[in-house]
């Protein structure tokens, strides 16, 4: 049972339904959110959603297909990878500050679309 920590959600079931499935604790100025069970995608996005809108960051919707990773390089600029992992071409918002495409040079603005080709990559380094 938690002593600091608040449960947001309880097992549906006869034995463990004593115990909370997910909890929240506030250390510090930060919070953390413990998921000791296995959720729906539904469910979790829902979950996920709401620790992000409490925490005052808004989400960006991408595509499944979609992967982003996030990196400094060298020179200190951030660099945002844009994976497409599937055989169509996908659109995915890109919402980060101004930059350019490091594939072709091109200027990439705050905000746009990017198109990916199938199984394709874009890697937009920030002004």
């Amino acid at each position: 049972m938690p002593e600091h920590a608040k449960a947001i959600a309880y097992y549906d079931h006869p034995f463990f339904g004593k115990w909370p499935a997910i909890t929240e604790n506030e250390f510090g100025s930060g919070s953390l959110l413990y998921e000791g069970t296995f959720l729906s995608d539904a469910l979790q996005t829902a979950v996920l959603k709401g620790a992000l809108q409490k925490a005052g960051i808004t989400p960006i919707e991408l595509p499944a297909a979609i992967h982003v990773q996030h990196g400094v390089n060298r020179l200190g600029k951030h660099i945002h990878y844009y994976f497409n992992y599937s055989a169509a071409e996908v659109k995915a918002d890109y919402t980060y500050s101004a930059g350019k495409n490091l594939f072709d040079g091109t200027a990439v603005a705050k905000p746009t679309q990017l198109t990916l080709a199938p199984w394709d990559l874009a890697i937009i380094e920030e002004n």
